[in-house]
């Protein structure tokens, strides 16, 4: 046969993509792969990036991925003659994995090998201690496992035989793999006594031939059963149960011979185990020069269950992550005894001390078995929580730099961020992020979405000490977040359009500093970036551009980093006669039209060295005026503003360590004024202490830094 295809070769376009090959190559040598085998291919970084292949031909000739990649794509992928095609692919936080790119032309297709490093290996049995507890009854059984390889993998997954344990035999039948889960059918128990087998499963990794496992389980199936309940049974114990004691909690336990076995609900399973946005992770303070790791067995184990019929739903705090062995959308059981069930507010139950052995049935679901609500920001009620909720028509208050505008090195005492969402109405939402999941998918190197859209995840209740408001009263250090937050548990529950022309609003005027420039007029007033107007320091002091702290991934290569610059104020918020003074703002407000809003963006306040950054203001606010002189406060618009945290042992726990975000609404009487006037002021003498963010008063004698990134005025189109 003519040789069709010549030669091919790999040409590195990143300064992070180094292929082991990039000279050309003969076909019997590199590209050509039929067999697996890792001799003759292309090597690629963790690093999301791209890098062309080169085809050298005298003929049509086109390409084609052997399967539907979601971490991979492939363009130019047809040509005549010589030609370049492009291999785009997403970073890898998962064990290493393999594409296939398929060559065609005149009947001959040839086979090239993509192979992207990853993290080792992990294949196991997710079961606590190796051991399941199942009851009485026939059923079909799940076994979760702990994996990091591809989905098309596991079919390289050998089964042991089953080993029983004892004299019955043949009690578990139909074991295979479904998905990524181990399916087993279990025949009912009539023995009259507790029988167990060992299951034993191997994975050998096709291209390297390495053997992972075997790893093993034992599975004990005993005499009785549990009683199952309904939900509305349940919860109508638990209000007897916490009605004299005035507690909010309840140790389940079951009541009378009928339930000497237990009780236990039937529910769908919302999360899945390897959901690395489940909860807030515990953090632990600095460690000299050194960190503590974050502790992720919270959100590990945290899983989010509805009812069959969908009425009731609850978070689940199982004991330990290796406990979460539920699948998404799995429809499980729950022997329910010792557990606890607290009330934490209307529509807020959890369930904890859930241990794997509770679990005593599990069959396989699928997305469509649950049911997900759609809402907007003001239709929300505490029904909704702990649910999948689609947030429908919402924007970024902030739509510059990263989803994820956060210091790196900080990420160790504060392992999340949140994102300020907004609707046409002025009503705000957060949606969270932990570290490991800005890795994973959120934070790759792209830029935070310009227009509207969608966001899906499970409605939450959080508290951040670092981000949340705290009251200005009780001196509070937990510091809410707002009535909901939403979780997004995958790149696919954030569907925004493209461009900002789509969005519901229309930005005013803005000031921010993404060129690196303040531009001053001649009172020392700093222009907008967007519109007309001046934003000044009542007491005249100067800014300066400050530091860059948002980079889209971990590192700081340039290639990958978005600058998103502030404008920094070193100065006193009080006047010698006590009176607070702050930032003020001057615009023509003519065509400012209905629904407006200003919007800010800022890194904390005080400074990121010692501990003095703490002696700044805590609680601010917004006033608004229409000459100047008279100023109202706009309705709403408190907020707390916390130190920068710092480098060093003793680093507070409320310190904030990236770009905190605000949006307030203003009043409709501003729209159509050829000048209106806004002040960001402070609004207490509460400063932060070393334990609490308002527990010292301010001393105005010391000059102090608040860092703003953007202060945007917006309304609806």
């Amino acid at each position: 046969m003519k040789q069709i295809f010549k030669y091919i070769f790999v040409v590195a376009l990143l300064a992070l993509v180094a292929p082991s090959c990039n000279k050309d190559f003969e076909w019997e040598g590199f590209g050509v792969n039929n067999d697996d085998s890792e001799t003759n291919c292309i090597n690629l970084p963790v690093e999301d990036g791209y890098t062309t292949i080169s085809v050298y031909s005298d003929s049509a000739w086109s390409a084609e991925l052997e399967d539907d990649y979601d971490w991979a794509t492939l363009t130019n992928a047809k040509g005549q003659g010589s030609g370049r095609m492009t291999f785009t692919y997403k970073a890898n936080s998962k064990a290493v994995r393999r594409a296939y790119v398929l060559v065609h032309s005149q009947g001959e297709t040839k086979r090239i090998m993509v192979v992207q490093k990853g993290a080792d290996i992990v294949f196991r049995f997710r079961a606590e201690d190796g051991e399941m507890n199942i009851e009485k009854d026939a059923t079909t059984y799940y076994l979760a496992l702990d994996s990091n390889i591809a989905s098309d993998l596991y079919k390289h997954v050998e089964l042991d035989e089953v080993e029983y344990l004892d004299l019955s035999k043949d009690w578990i039948s139909n074991i295979n793999m479904q998905g990524e889960q181990l399916a087993m059918d279990v025949a009912a128990n009539e023995t009259g006594y507790e029988r167990s087998a060992r299951l034993g499963i191997t994975f050998t990794d096709p291209y390297t031939k390495a053997v992972y496992g075997p790893s093993y389980v034992n599975v004990t199936q005993g005499t009785t059963s549990s009683v199952e309940i309904t939900w509305e049974t349940l919860m109508e114990r638990f209000a007897a149960a916490t009605a004299d004691s005035g507690s909010s909690s309840w140790v389940i336990a079951t009541s009378g011979e009928e339930e000497a076995s237990g009780i236990k609900i039937s529910c769908k399973n919302l999360s899945f185990p390897e959901n690395t946005n489940a909860a807030m992770n515990n953090q632990s303070a600095w460690s000299g020069s050194s960190f503590v790791a974050t502790d992720t067995n919270v959100n590990d184990g945290t899983t989010y269950i509805v009812s069959p019929d969908n009425k009731y739903a609850m978070k689940v705090s199982m004991r330990t992550g290796s406990d979460n062995v539920i699948p998404q959308y799995a429809m499980a059981q729950i022997r329910l005894d010792g557990c606890t069930l607290t009330k934490q507010a209307e529509g807020r139950y959890v369930l904890s001390g859930v241990r794997s052995r509770n679990i005593v049935s599990i069959i396989t679901g699928t997305e469509q078995d649950i049911e997900v609500r759609e809402r907007t920001l003001s239709e929300l009620i505490p029904d909704d929580y702990y649910r999948i909720i689609t947030i429908k028509d919402v924007e970024l208050v902030y739509n510059k730099g990263a989803l994820y505008n956060t210091t790196d090195g900080y990420r160790y005492y504060c392992d999340y961020y949140p994102t300020l969402l907004r609707d046409k109405d002025g009503n705000t939402i957060y949606m969270m992020f932990t570290h490991k999941q800005a890795l994973e998918w959120v934070r790759k190197g792209q830029a935070a979405p310009l227009g509207k859209g969608n966001v899906t995840g499970i409605l939450t209740y959080e508290t951040s000490p670092m981000y949340g408001q705290n009251s200005g009263l009780d001196n509070n250090s937990e510091g809410s977040l707002g009535r909901f937050v939403i979780r997004p548990y995958d790149e696919s529950c954030l569907q925004f359009k493209a461009s900002e022309e789509d969005n519901f609003s229309v930005t005013h005027t803005e000031w921010h500093w993404l060129d690196e420039q303040i531009t001053l007029d001649e009172q020392n007033c700093v222009v907008p970036k967007c519109g007309e107007g001046k934003l000044y320091h009542e007491l005249g002091a100067v800014p300066v551009i400050s530091t860059n702290f948002n980079a889209l991934v971990s590192g700081t290569n340039a290639a990958t980093t978005i600058t998103n610059t502030a404008c920094r104020y070193n100065a006193a918020w009080a006047d010698a006669n006590g009176n607070y003074k702050g930032l003020a703002l001057e615009f023509s407000a003519a065509t400012l039209g209905a629904g407006a809003s200003i919007n800010l963006a800022y890194w904390a306040g005080g400074q990121s060295t010692d501990g003095a950054g703490m002696n700044f203001p805590a609680n601010w606010h917004i006033q608004y005026s229409l000459d100047g002189v008279n100023y109202t406060p706009v309705e709403n618009s408190e907020f707390d503003i916390h130190p920068a945290a710092w480098w060093a042992s003793t680093c507070i726990k409320f310190g904030t360590h990236g770009l905190a975000q605000r949006s307030f609404r203003l009043p409709a009487e501003l729209s159509g004024a050829k000048k209106a006037y806004l002040r960001i002021v402070p609004c207490t003498s509460y400063c932060a202490m070393s334990s609490l963010p308002e527990g010292a008063t301010y001393n105005p004698s010391k000059n102090t830094q608040l860092s703003i990134a953007a202060i945007t005025i917006k309304y609806n189109k």
